[in-house]
């Protein structure tokens, strides 16, 4: 779950460029350790170093960010909005 929480504020952090945004992680070693590809949309998808769907993102109007896990179930959410 920290892994997935790790790849979530790397993503929301980095604003999407393209038409589809792809970045690999890695792990203190320098071996690679997952990726991500975001949409148009700003949906990013998250993978294992096998390629499995570990986690996804969806972002709403106003700042809202959902998280899912990797089999799609809603997890949290995180704003980048001040109160």
């Amino acid at each position: 779950m920290k892994f997935i929480i790790a790849l979530v504020a790397v993503a929301i952090a980095t604003p999407a460029i393209a038409q589809y945004n792809s970045k690999t992680f890695y792990g203190s070693n320098g071996s690679p350790v997952g990726s991500s590809i975001t949409s148009s949309s700003g949906q990013t998808t998250f993978y294992g170093s096998k390629g499995e769907i570990v986690g996804q993102t969806q972002p709403l109007s106003g700042g809202t960010t959902v998280i899912y896990d990797g089999k799609g179930n809603r997890v949290g959410t995180v704003s980048t909005q001040r109160k």
